[in-house]
């Protein structure tokens, strides 16, 4: 029978993660997806971005978030600065 709780310490709870989903720092998410560390901590602090702080210098981000944040544009979808009528 498997023990189901979590280890001391584990500050994760069954309503902000679910099985399968990957923490990762910062830093190695970057390295992962091919942006700066920075372009992550600013999608952080203006809110775009979750992440868990684990202690006063320890922050996790779901690799699950990353990823649906860095979905390109589909069917031709125009950005913000794209020019109409061209």
């Amino acid at each position: 029978m498997k023990n189901n709780t979590a280890p001391a310490g584990d500050t994760c709870n069954e309503t902000t993660a679910t099985l399968g989903d990957e923490w990762g720092t910062v830093t190695g998410l970057a390295a992962k997806f091919g942006c700066h560390p920075n372009t992550i901590r600013n999608w952080i602090h203006t809110g775009k971005l979750s992440a868990t702080r684990f202690g006063p210098r320890m922050i996790r981000v779901r690799e699950s978030d990353l990823q649906a944040l860095l979905q390109p544009y589909e069917n031709g979808q125009a950005g913000q600065w794209a020019r109409e009528g061209l």
